[in-house]
């Protein structure tokens, strides 16, 4: 069941681009925490994830949390996201392949 919390991360992602991997590297949390925010499995975040979320995607705390307030351009989404990856570059994984 989503929730509007998940609607409003989803559409960060999407109009981010990448991965959710890759998106919640940038935030500092758990793939997983974020894909249970945006099915609506979880409906909290802690002040400093939030935080942290607002910042990466470029958009206000009110309008992550409660939807108050205008919704971010794309733009302002993709421009806050790239300058994220420029400043905290994320190295990709090294696969370890199976005998």
């Amino acid at each position: 069941m989503t929730t509007e919390l998940g609607n409003r991360i989803n559409w960060l992602c999407e109009t981010a681009g990448g991965s959710r991997e890759d998106l919640s590297a940038l935030c500092g949390v758990a793939r997983a925490h974020l894909g249970n925010l945006v099915r609506g499995d979880r409906q909290d975040m802690t002040t400093g994830t939030a935080l942290v979320v607002s910042e990466v995607f470029g958009c206000s705390l009110d309008w992550l949390i409660a939807g108050r307030g205008p919704r971010p351009s794309r733009e302002r989404v993709q421009r806050a996201v790239e300058a994220r990856r420029e400043a905290f570059p994320i190295r990709p994984k090294r696969r370890v392949k199976a005998h």
